[in-house]
């Protein structure tokens, strides 16, 4: 590549820019020829060198940006709490959690960050400072547990029991499947034992129950709450281990298509309040399935707060569990069971009961 410029020929040569790149030549008109190295020319404009390579890099659309602002927000929440709880550094931790308002954060981040600040002014006497505080959690966020224990700060514990003793009966509680008792209960003595070591683990045992009765959406918030307040405890690091494993599991909410598969339930729907219809169902069901030597096995799996669902295990087809509601309700069979038998596959019965979602199955699928 050949590019000519006119000089005067008994003139200095002048300092120009890249001049040892080139290589000049008179070639006898008076004009000097400049024979540009071709591979530095091409390495002078490679992409990773020039601006728009970087602008193209930068991300776009809500989504991504949504991304980064949460992984922010996050950040500066985790740090304001380590800077109070294992440094002590007040001062920085108000640094870090005063800007994390400013961010507009999400609900569960911006509650505590709230409620950590004000314990740190009402802890070192700023008490104006932590009126602020303290009011807004209450005007703006007045059913949440952080406004409860900030109007009930006096609470006492109605009886003896100890922090460990209340987590071993509710904990005895959820083994049985009593899980609104769980939820009920936890909410109530976290108040009582605000401060305790024992607090992460009953908000812990209340995120399983909680996901157990409202599905997997209220058990990722239960332990976003323990991994977001409690960060130093090793139950709070367990709840971050859940979270991340919470993300990565991938569970659809639609229905599969149930042709071909082979294994199935049966299922009943009864209010949980109906203890009698529900013992009766169920005797009924277990007593024709012995004397027909089925070989099926009988549950009473929680379902929702409402509802208890009566499930027979060990079908093989669809066909075969509709039939066997059919003779169910058949009077001449000897039984007379007028409840909806509900026939379904059991990769989609995970599915209602994860989304709880069983009332969108009998739409879709029946």
């Amino acid at each position: 590549m050949e590019s000519k410029i006119s000089v005067e020929n008994g003139g200095k040569r002048k300092l120009e820019n890249n001049w040892r790149r080139k290589n000049k030549k008179d070639d006898g008109s008076g004009e000097i020829v400049i024979e540009e190295d071709e591979a530095l020319v091409e390495e002078e404009v490679r992409p990773e060198f020039t601006p728009e390579f970087y602008i193209d890099q930068l991300p776009e659309g809500m989504s991504v940006l949504d991304s980064i602002a949460s992984a922010r927000n996050f950040a500066y929440y985790q740090l304001g709490v380590i800077y109070k709880e294992k440094f002590k550094r007040n001062d920085l931790a108000i640094s870090r959690l005063e800007n994390l308002i400013t961010f507009e954060p999400a609900e569960k981040l911006l509650l505590p960050g709230l409620y950590n600040l004000y314990l740190i002014y009402n802890e070192s006497g700023a008490f104006a400072k932590a009126d602020i505080y303290k009011s807004r959690i209450i005007n703006e966020f007045p059913d949440t547990r952080y406004a409860q224990i900030l109007l009930n700060p006096d609470a006492k514990i109605e009886d003896n029991a100890s922090p460990s003793a209340v987590y071993k009966r509710l904990y005895k509680e959820y083994e049985k499947g009593n899980y609104e008792i769980v939820v009920t209960n936890v909410e109530r003595y976290v108040t009582l034992f605000n401060g305790d070591p024992i607090v992460p683990r009953l908000e812990l045992l209340k995120a399983f129950a909680a996901g157990r009765l409202y599905g997997f959406k209220e058990y990722k918030r239960g332990i976003d709450f323990v991994a977001l307040n409690f960060p130093n405890t090793e139950v709070g690091k367990s709840a971050q281990k859940l979270v991340l494993e919470a993300e990565k599991l991938k569970i659809a909410e639609a229905f599969m298509p149930e042709q071909g598969l082979s294994d199935f339930k049966l299922i009943y729907r009864i209010e949980k309040t109906n203890y009698q219809k529900l013992e009766q169902l169920k005797d009924q069901l277990e007593k024709a399935i012995e004397q027909e030597k089925y070989g099926f096995t009988v549950s009473v799996d929680v379902y929702n707060p409402q509802e208890n669902l009566i499930v027979v295990h060990g079908l093989t087809s669809k066909l075969g569990s509709r039939g066997l509601g059919d003779f169910m309700a058949n009077p001449s069979n000897g039984f007379n069971i007028s409840d909806t038998a509900i026939p379904i596959a059991t990769e989609n019965y995970k599915i209602i009961q994860v989304y709880k979602s069983l009332d969108d199955y009998e739409k879709e699928m029946l």
